[in-house]
C-alpha cells in the first residue's frame, strides 16, 4: 500500500530556489532607468508648483480659459 509521488529533480528545485531568492539582488533593468529618465524629464517646477507631463501628449495644446465666464457667473449666484 506504498503510493509513489512524483517530484521534480532536486538540481531543478534548487535552480529555481536560486533564481527566485536572487531576484532582489539583480542590476535594475534598462526599463527602470528609462522610466527615472522620463519622469526627470517630465517633471519641473513653474514657480508655484510642480508640473508633470503626460507621456502620451507630445504638442500639448493649452485649455481656453474661462475664469471670465465663471467669475460672471458666480457674481451673478451671490446677488
Amino acid at each position: 500500500m506504498f503510493s509513489e509521488i512524483e517530484t521534480e529533480n532536486d538540481d531543478e528545485t534548487l535552480q529555481k530556489f536560486w533564481r527566485l531568492d536572487s531576484m532582489g539582488i539583480q542590476e535594475p533593468s534598462n526599463e527602470v532607468h528609462g522610466t527615472n529618465s522620463f519622469l526627470k524629464d517630465s517633471i519641473h517646477y513653474d514657480g508655484n508648483r510642480y508640473v508633470v507631463e503626460l507621456p502620451w501628449i507630445n504638442n500639448m495644446k493649452m485649455l481656453p480659459d474661462n475664469f471670465e465666464l465663471a467669475w460672471t457667473r458666480l457674481q451673478q449666484t451671490e446677488r
